[in-house]
């Protein structure tokens, strides 16, 4: 058999070892080459140079196969980014009318009951939360009082509404009021009484009224803070 011969039986030789990585099948390949070379010096030279250039096959794909896993981590690395509901000066957390009360005895107010004291407590929240709305220090939503008010859109209320407006008394010390009867108006007046002027089913900024809740309580006997 001619050398040529001899190379093409190795090369058939070396690529039945299927179940040998890359690397060392080229290594056993050029080693193979090698050996014939060595048998037939008239072709050594030739055998140096088809093994270097093997040999610098083998590096470059090699490099080129290991170089290719870290853009893969990276890609599978990649998360979307998490969405996180904050509340903006644009876009401020709402709760409902009724939720003051709970926040209200949070901090100290007593709106526990129908009784007198409550009552005067909560007029002068109620005095408070007006003030705070006339001078935009408190952002307020309802919607337009209307007979089916829940089918109405949650509309923020103007600061001038409360120039004639005010909150509607008895929603904040009792116990069992529904949000949706909450409303703006007038002391003695139904809230129907207003031609939808008037707003019902009130929400307001959670910050505002925390801010609200935290200052100093009025000075008024007739609130007889107790102990």
């Amino acid at each position: 058999m001619d050398f040529l011969g001899k190379v093409v039986a190795s090369i058939c030789a070396s690529a039945i070892g299927g179940g040998i990585t890359l690397y060392f099948g080229l290594n056993v390949m050029v080693a193979s080459w090698l050996d014939i070379a060595a048998s037939n010096s008239n072709h050594l030279g030739i055998a140096l140079i088809i093994a270097g250039a093997i040999g610098l096959l083998t590096f470059a794909t090699l490099y080129l196969l290991q170089s290719r896993k870290p853009q893969r981590l990276k890609k599978t690395a990649v998360k979307e980014p998490s969405k996180v509901e904050q509340s903006t000066p644009d876009q401020p957390i709402r709760i409902p009318y009724v939720k003051i009360r709970e926040m209200a005895n949070e901090h100290g107010w007593q709106l526990t009951d129908n009784q007198t004291p409550s009552g005067n407590r909560a007029y002068a929240l109620e005095r408070l939360m007006r003030q705070a709305a006339v001078d935009g220090k408190l952002k307020v939503w309802g919607r337009r009082c209307t007979k089916v008010t829940g089918t109405n859109p949650l509309l923020a209320i103007p600061a001038n509404h409360f120039d004639e407006f005010e909150f509607a008394h008895g929603y904040l010390h009792p116990d069992n009021v529904k949000n949706e009867n909450t409303h703006t108006g007038k002391l003695g007046r139904s809230r129907h009484d207003f031609a939808e002027k008037n707003f019902c089913d009130l929400y307001v900024a959670r910050a505002d009224i925390e801010r609200i809740l935290s200052a100093p309580k009025p000075d008024d006997p007739l609130m007889y803070w107790g102990e």
